[in-house]
């Protein structure tokens, strides 16, 4: 008679995997601290919609935003792409420098290249000299 148990069909680290490269897929995340600060809802300089005060972080946010919750509103387009334009702008001047990518290891020092003498004292080199090659015998 079989047992009552059932095999686990997902585990929770192969769901969690799937639900991050979900989240990663549909550009939920990355982008380091600045990528946290600029999802954030009500993030600082991000322009809000003077209707609601919703605060947006991207223009076709915005335009989207407008669409669905004030259709009745005129929308500036020229003036919104303004307003996102210097709020980028000042959201990178802050920052200084940004940075894409990884950063790059620092190399460890290594030591001398087998083979490469020129790197060995004198002493050892003298020493090694009167060594000579290893001749193969008979063990006793």
């Amino acid at each position: 008679m079989p047992g009552k148990a059932k095999m686990q069909k997902h585990t929770a680290a192969s769901l969690a995997k799937k639900d991050a490269q979900a989240k990663a897929k549909s550009g939920g995340v990355g982008g380091g601290a600045a990528g946290v600060a600029s999802r954030k809802v009500g993030g600082e300089g991000n322009p809000k919609c003077p209707h609601c005060n919703v605060s947006l972080a991207f223009f076709k946010d915005m335009k989207a935003h407008m669409e669905a919750k004030h259709p009745k509103e005129p929308f500036d387009e020229p003036k919104w792409k303004e307003v996102f334009a210097a709020a980028k702008a000042a959201a990178t001047a802050d920052k200084g420098k940004s940075q894409s990518g990884k950063v790059p290891k620092a190399k460890k020092e290594r030591g001398p290249v087998k083979g490469n003498t020129d790197a060995l004292p004198a002493e050892l080199l003298a020493a090694m000299a009167g060594m000579g090659p290893k001749k193969g015998g008979k063990k006793k």
